[in-house]
């Protein structure tokens, strides 16, 4: 975790609901239905954890700051793992998942985005 605050990102733990009020604070424009158990605001370098969390939310949180501190670099083992990612299991699952969620404007799947989500 002291990667973490070498970026100054700091975790921030609540009930869902305080989470979605925040979020729905900081975001007005975005839509939270359907939010899980944590979260990363990369915007504000925090990540949120539910307190009903379970035992896998806070390592997916934190793996999500760290794909996007390793996409930030543009560093080998991240172009590595985007461009592998969507050839597995794991992708189709996070694809089904979130194509609803990840969209362009153009009202396409955000793919960069379903990516990202399935290495973290």
């Amino acid at each position: 975790m002291n990667f973490l605050k070498k970026y100054n990102i700091v975790s921030k733990e609540a009930s869902s609901e305080e989470i979605i009020a925040e979020l729905k604070e900081t975001y007005k424009d975005r839509d939270f239905e359907g939010f899980g158990q944590g979260a990363f605001d990369v915007l504000n370098k925090i990540i949120y954890l539910s307190n009903n969390r379970n035992k896998i939310t806070a390592p997916e949180e934190f793996a999500h700051a760290f794909v996007e501190l390793m996409g930030a670099l543009k560093n080998e083992d991240f172009l590595f793992l985007n461009r592998e990612v969507s050839k597995t299991d794991i992708y189709k699952q996070v694809y089904e998942q979130y194509k609803d969620i990840y969209v362009r404007e153009d009202g396409k799947p955000d793919l960069q985005m379903i990516r990202k989500e399935a290495i973290g």
